[in-house]
Protein backbone atom coordinates (compact mmCIF):
# COMPACT_ATOMS: atom_id res chain seq x y z
CA UNK A 1 0.00 0.00 0.00
CA UNK A 2 1.24 3.51 -0.81
CA UNK A 3 1.51 5.82 2.21
CA UNK A 4 -1.01 8.67 2.22
CA UNK A 5 1.67 11.39 2.37
CA UNK A 6 3.20 10.04 -0.88
CA UNK A 7 -0.18 10.18 -2.63
CA UNK A 8 -0.78 13.73 -1.38
CA UNK A 9 2.69 14.87 -2.51
CA UNK A 10 2.17 13.34 -5.95
CA UNK A 11 -1.30 14.89 -6.25
CA UNK A 12 0.15 18.35 -5.63
CA UNK A 13 2.52 17.86 -8.58
CA UNK A 14 -0.34 17.29 -11.02
CA UNK A 15 -1.54 20.24 -13.09
CA UNK A 16 -4.92 21.70 -12.23
CA UNK A 17 -7.75 22.36 -14.69
CA UNK A 18 -6.67 25.96 -15.33
CA UNK A 19 -3.09 24.89 -16.08
CA UNK A 20 -4.31 22.29 -18.56
CA UNK A 21 -6.52 24.85 -20.33
CA UNK A 22 -3.54 27.23 -20.58
CA UNK A 23 -1.54 24.41 -22.18
CA UNK A 24 -4.16 24.20 -24.92
CA UNK A 25 -6.47 21.41 -23.85
CA UNK A 26 -9.98 22.22 -25.07
CA UNK A 27 -11.73 20.03 -22.51
CA UNK A 28 -10.69 18.69 -19.13
CA UNK A 29 -12.70 15.98 -17.42
CA UNK A 30 -11.66 15.28 -13.82
CA UNK A 31 -11.56 11.54 -13.27
CA UNK A 32 -13.64 11.81 -10.10
CA UNK A 33 -16.51 13.22 -12.17
CA UNK A 34 -16.21 10.47 -14.77
CA UNK A 35 -16.16 7.69 -12.19
CA UNK A 36 -19.02 9.21 -10.20
CA UNK A 37 -21.11 9.56 -13.35
CA UNK A 38 -20.52 5.92 -14.26
CA UNK A 39 -21.11 4.67 -10.72
CA UNK A 40 -17.63 3.11 -10.76
CA UNK A 41 -16.19 5.00 -7.80
CA UNK A 42 -15.91 2.67 -4.82
CA UNK A 43 -13.80 4.14 -2.02
CA UNK A 44 -11.62 1.62 -0.28
CA UNK A 45 -12.32 -1.17 -2.75
CA UNK A 46 -9.51 -3.13 -4.34
CA UNK A 47 -9.74 -4.83 -7.69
Amino acid sequence: MVPLHVVREHHQLLPDVDQLHREGFAAVHPISELFAASGALHRGTRR
